[in-house]
């Protein structure tokens, strides 16, 4: 049986593991947990609409109305160009977030990892100075100009790229069984989760971690610009992995970071 590593002594968090079918009742977020999912992508899609929709967690059904001809506004390069170039920052990984993502994901020097939605590449930074070779894409031109500018001294270790991960086609350096970790922070509620989950599981080796930093959106504000990820719409990643875990990243529960292991 495949073990995470433990969390750094001390740490408060709330770790869930869900290695096996939930028990019929709530699971943690709310869900009814004899609901059937599933990772076919066409069904995967009309799940991931429906749990957007910011309904109250384990109330009603969800709306499965298949949305996938509408291009979101903050799904295009376009919106985020505009958005770095009035000053948004992705926010910087703290120490506590960088141990417990080098904890979870069982980072080791030498992996080779892709940076989803890398921003302005200081996370990506901090994964080359441990010694892994990074290849950090984002939708935006603007933020990717940034982070070349501003990480120019890890050599071959780290390098940057403008990529439409919901529009273009998949670059060349992603081949099947290539990568050790996937890193999503801040990201994945703006990509096309269907075909990027599928892209993702062929990407990564058997063992290897999709790592995902979010926020819990219903503990967010209501007028936050980016609110992250329903309750629903995070159980609807399960599906396609051996392990799921989830744990904390802040005392509100609001920030928590999500490890998928094992595509299956």
């Amino acid at each position: 049986m495949n073990h995470l590593p433990p969390p750094e002594p001390g740490a408060a968090l709330r770790v869930v593991e869900d290695k096996a079918p939930p028990s019929p009742g709530m699971n943690l977020f709310g869900i009814p947990s004899g609901e059937v999912l599933t990772s076919d992508p066409s069904r995967l899609a009309r799940l991931w609409e429906g749990a957007g929709q910011g309904s109250r967690p384990g109330v009603g059904r969800m709306n499965t109305v298949s949305t996938l001809n509408v291009v979101h506004e903050r799904q295009t390069p376009e919106y985020w160009d505009a958005m770095y170039a009035k000053g948004y920052r992705v926010p910087d990984p703290t120490p506590f977030e960088r141990q417990m993502f080098r904890n979870y994901a069982a980072v080791k020097s030498g992996q080779r990892v892709v940076d989803v939605g890398c921003g302005q590449g200081r996370m990506a930074a901090h994964m080359a100075t441990w010694g892994l070779t990074v290849r950090a894409f984002d939708f935006s031109g603007v933020a990717i100009e940034h982070a070349r500018a501003s990480h120019q001294d890890h050599g071959d270790l780290l390098t940057f790229a403008r990529h439409d991960f919901n529009a273009d086609a998949i670059p060349g350096a992603l081949e099947p069984g290539s990568v050790n970790i996937m890193v999503c922070r801040h990201s994945l509620e703006f990509l096309d989760l269907p075909r990027f989950l599928t892209d993702a599981r062929r990407w990564l080796i058997r063992s290897g971690v999709l790592h995902i930093t979010t926020h819990r959106a219903e503990l967010m504000p209501p007028t936050a610009p980016h609110r992250g990820l329903t309750g629903r719409q995070i159980e609807v990643l399960r599906p396609g992995w051996q392990f799921m875990t989830t744990y904390g990243l802040d005392g509100s529960g609001s920030l928590i970071g999500i490890v998928l292991r094992g595509p299956c």
